[in-house]
């Protein structure tokens, strides 16, 4: 359970925007580079609800919350991304000592330590958590572009198109375009291949630059 730092509040008249890693409230619109954590490389805005009465809040977000994984970006990936307590605010009885729901990435950023913050909206997606998958709100995960989810690994994707998720994409675009030359899927992931990006939004982009060569034999749907 966090402190309701009522202190702060109860002398600022307007209610707080969103609430950093400690639940301290701020104000103003939200900037990577004002969360509490200042070596952080990662920084996200997620919209969340107190488990019991609903109360929605933005909270920033600079650590997985499982030792599991690597970073923010793959616990999004993985669903596993989980906040805690709600701000202690007093929005019901039994808040402060509850859990949130996680809905929404509202905002995902990254850098290099030391270089400017860059937003990938790839991994702004709903839902973010599935510690809470039995809460009523729960839903299927869909990506940045409301899209069923595919069979594909989570994960974001490393810098240079190569490795496990580089065949791994390659194998489903040959499965989707039996038609396409692999050389012709190769060069369509690496002309759309960005560090950091979601893993599935790549395999979206790669598809749409294969799709213009009107590929006989393409299927509409995975096997």
């Amino acid at each position: 359970m966090y402190t309701n730092y009522a202190d702060i509040r109860s002398r600022i008249s307007e209610e707080p925007s969103w609430f950093d890693e400690s639940a301290v409230p701020r104000y103003g619109p939200f900037k990577p580079d004002a969360v509490a954590n200042f070596y952080a490389r990662e920084a996200v805005l997620v919209l969340a609800a107190c488990q019991r009465c609903g109360r929605q809040f933005r909270l920033a977000i600079t650590r997985p919350y499982f030792k599991e994984d690597a970073d923010v970006a793959t616990a999004i990936c993985h669903r596993g991304q989980h906040y805690g307590d709600p701000p202690n605010i007093g929005c019901c009885e039994a808040g402060p000592s509850t859990t949130v729901v996680e809905l929404e990435v509202l905002e995902y950023w990254w850098r290099r330590l030391g270089y400017d913050w860059i937003r990938e909206a790839s991994f702004e997606v709903g839902v973010v958590s599935e510690v809470m998958s039995d809460d009523y709100r729960y839903e299927a995960y869909y990506d940045v572009d409301r899209n069923p989810e595919f069979p594909l690994s989570f994960g974001s994707i490393p810098k240079e198109p190569k490795g496990a998720q580089f065949e791994e994409l390659v194998t489903e675009l040959l499965k989707r375009y039996p038609a396409a030359p692999r050389e012709a899927v190769e060069a369509a992931l690496r002309s759309v291949w960005t560090e950091r990006m979601f893993s599935r939004r790549c395999f979206q982009l790669a598809e749409d630059a294969l799709a213009v060569f009107q590929w006989p034999g393409a299927s509409t749907h995975f096997s």
